[in-house]
């Protein structure tokens, strides 16, 4: 299988005339994408309302006002013109990641790379796409490589459960400490499927990653943390006029799978993933955006029924989903819940967001009101441009909390991505979908970056608080207030562009305090990435 995989790859490097290339997809929270959140606040094109992936990212186009300081690179000239036949189409960009890091594992919004100690690397960009009027299918897969060094963990004693899964719930969250102890490769199928672009809607079928909401490190219903998992997505593939304003929205059905390293049960190994997102944009604020997203997911078994599948329409309060033989309203599904709103003020060219997200449902309207706050979460951040038109600096920071509220002292709260009934938790194959800082816990983000016509350089601060659930339940009354464990990280970062090469590189260092909940226990981690970006020559 190998063999004819990298036949596969030869044959799409080299075996179509230069005429035929096109773009590769615009991966999520690469540099690329991050420039395009920096174009939104500057008010020179309109992004995605909620519902952000390498298809929506592809239907961008510029303003009448085309001055930025990448203009000469990247022209963001908006969708290709259908063909009337059919039309093949090779990539004309391939990508190399390099990242290494010298203690632990570390690394978040990622996607399907997992950086475990030790070094590890991503090629991604080869295939192409098969377009034929309002049909395109997309060839875009990635060989990862990750050497996998030893490090220290947590021992785990749950029956049934890995030796490396997460130590302190490894029950109710697929979240593995460590892929096993070996070196591995990974094939990943990154944005490949099928679309079908009809006006302003859209279906498609597909592994590509999703983003939703306005934040920019730490959404917290679904971001690249993790790999992308098979779905059919269904609804507007573009902002539609609907009186008030303008609506998008989207559907999606997907398969969740568990990692090798989480139970030895082959009978649960799937989940049924539902979701839903909707964003409004109200004609009478101009660049205000307010939206929801709802995710449901259950185990995926021979009693699914067809109810289960739009299930996302269910109502919000328990009592409405009550029933004579469930008086309770519960059910064997976990469900995330939030509301979204950004603001972007192109005049100041400064954006605000947040995303507030319930966990759990509330039991009726009195519950609601009561405590609005059971099961909450919340990502507060802002984004503020300076400079000229060919030299922008851009300053954000962004603040996540995920810990759970004080209602657990009087009533049963729920930690964020974990389940006790569906037992793998918010994850595909071991990585989270969501947050990247996980269950639990909390993190404040600080960066600074400057573009440039050559490029950009950056800096950021970050903290973040590991679990702060798992600490007050198990160690909260023997480490008090000193037991947290805590992670403090700086890095920089740079872009330049070389000829037909981006190039880029960054280093961070990290030191976490009280590793494992340990009074002491302090490691220091060195993360130096390494991307380069090859373009064909300029047909």
């Amino acid at each position: 299988m190998r063999r004819v995989r990298w036949l596969i790859w030869v044959l799409l490097a080299v075996g179509a005339p230069p005429a035929a290339w096109a773009q590769q997809p615009i991966t999520l929270k690469s540099e690329v994408d991050e420039y395009l959140r920096v174009l939104e606040v500057a008010g020179k094109l309109t992004g995605p309302m909620v519902f952000r992936s390498p298809s929506t990212l592809a239907g961008l186009g510029l303003r009448a006002d085309t001055a930025h300081p990448w203009a000469w690179r990247y022209g963001f000239t908006g969708p290709r013109r259908r063909a009337a036949n059919v039309r093949l189409r090779l990539f004309d960009t391939q990508d190399l990641k390099l990242t290494y890091n010298s203690a632990l594992p570390w690394g978040t919004n990622d996607g399907r790379l997992w950086a475990g100690r030790g070094l590890s690397g991503e090629v991604s960009g080869l295939g192409g796409e098969l377009t034929w009027g309002p049909l395109t299918a997309t060839l875009a897969f990635a060989e990862t490589f990750t050497a996998n060094q030893w490090f220290a963990t947590w021992p785990v004693t749950a029956p049934a459960s890995s030796p490396y899964a997460y130590p302190w719930d490894p029950q109710r969250i697929d979240w593995p400490q460590r892929l096993g102890d070996e070196w591995f490769f990974a094939t990943d199928w990154g944005p490949s499927g099928l679309r079908l672009d009809l006006g302003a809607f859209t279906a498609g079928l597909s592994t590509e990653n999703m983003w939703w909401g306005p934040a920019f490190k730490n959404p917290i219903l679904m971001s690249n943390s993790g790999p992308g998992f098979p779905h059919l997505d269904l609804g507007l593939g573009r902002p539609v006029g609907i009186g008030i304003g303008t609506l998008e929205a989207r559907l999606a059905w997907g398969v969740l799978t568990e990692s090798p390293y989480f139970d030895t049960v082959s009978t649960n190994n799937h989940r049924l993933f539902t979701g839903l997102t909707l964003g409004v944009r109200p004609r009478w604020i101009p660049g205000l955006t307010l939206g929801l997203t709802r995710v449901l997911y259950t185990h995926w078994n021979d009693s699914l029924r067809a109810v289960d599948f739009v299930t996302v329409f269910q109502p919000f309060l328990k009592d409405q989903i009550a029933t004579s033989t469930d008086p309770e309203g519960n059910d064997d599904r976990d469900q995330i819940l939030s509301l979204v709103a950004h603001w972007i003020l192109p005049e100041s060219r400064f954006e605000a967001y947040v995303e507030w997200a319930r966990n759990d449902h509330s039991r009726d309207l009195r519950d609601l009101i009561l405590e609005p706050d059971h099961s909450q979460a919340y990502t507060l951040g802002f984004q503020q441009l300076l400079g000229s038109g060919r030299a922008l600096v851009r300053l954000r920071g962004e603040w996540t909390h995920l810990g759970r509220a004080p209602t657990f002292q009087v009533r049963a709260t729920p930690t964020f991505y974990q389940h006790h009934l569906v037992r793998q938790g918010y994850t595909e194959r071991g990585q989270l979908i969501g947050a990247g800082i996980g269950p639990g816990s909390d993190s404040q983000h600080l960066a600074v970056d400057r573009y440039h016509a050559r490029g950009r350089w950056g800096m950021f601060v970050q903290r973040v608080r590991y679990n702060d659930d798992a600490y007050y339940r198990m160690y909260g009354s023997p480490g008090g207030r000193d037991g947290h464990d805590v992670e403090l990280t700086a890095g920089l970062s740079a872009l330049r562009f070389v000829g037909s090469f981006d190039v880029g590189a960054s280093v961070a260092l990290s030191r976490e305090i009280n590793r494992y909940y340990q009074v002491g226990s302090n490691v220091t981690n060195l993360n130096v990435q390494l991307t380069v970006r090859a373009r064909r020559p300029s047909r």
